[in-house]
C-alpha cells in the first residue's frame, strides 16, 4: 500500500505541476493557447483557456491530494486524526470516481466536444481520474483500525 501511495501522489504532483505551469501562461504541450484550450478544456467553441486563477486553484487541490494520499499511510508531511484521514480519503474517492465515470457519458461529451480534448479525455483523463478513485479507495479501505486487510 505504501508503493500505491507514493505512486498516487508522483501522479497528482505530476498533474499539479502542469496546471501550475498553466497559471503562469505556459502552453506545454501544446503550441498555443488555443490549441491547450481544445486540448485540456474541450468545451465547445473554447478558444483561450480558463483564468489563470482556475488553474492555480487546481493546482493547489492536486497538490493537497497528493499530500492526502501520503498522509492515509503515515508518510506525508501532516499527521492526520484517522478519522480526518478517512473522510479525506472517501472524498477524493468520490470526487475522482465520478469523475472518471461522468467523463465518457454522453452529457458530459455534448459540453466538451473540441478536439482532441474528447479523444484523449476517452482515452486518458477519465480512465485516469477512475484509477486515482481505484487507489485511493483502496488506501482509505486499507487503513488500519478500518476492518479491511489489502497488505501492507
Amino acid at each position: 500500500m505504501n508503493t500505491l501511495s507514493a505512486i498516487l501522489a508522483i501522479t497528482l504532483l505530476l498533474i499539479a505541476l502542469l496546471h501550475f505551469a498553466w497559471a503562469l501562461g505556459s502552453t506545454f504541450p501544446c503550441k498555443d493557447e488555443e490549441s491547450l484550450a481544445k486540448t485540456v478544456v474541450g468545451a465547445r467553441g473554447i478558444l483561450q483557456m480558463p483564468p489563470k486563477w482556475a488553474s492555480l486553484l487546481v493546482s493547489i487541490c492536486l497538490i493537497g491530494a497528493s499530500i492526502w494520499a501520503l498522509s492515509i499511510r503515515g508518510l506525508g508531511p501532516v499527521k492526520l486524526p484517522q478519522i480526518l484521514a478517512f473522510l479525506g480519503g472517501s472524498a477524493l474517492t468520490t470526487i475522482f470516481t465520478i469523475r472518471g465515470i461522468a467523463g465518457v457519458l454522453p452529457s458530459f461529451e455534448k459540453m466538451a466536444p473540441e478536439h482532441p480534448f474528447l479523444k484523449l479525455n476517452r482515452r486518458l483523463y477519465s480512465p485516469l481520474s477512475f484509477q486515482i478513485g481505484i487507489g485511493f479507495a483502496l488506501l482509505t479501505l486499507a487503513m488500519p483500525n478500518w476492518g479491511w486487510r489489502f497488505g501492507g
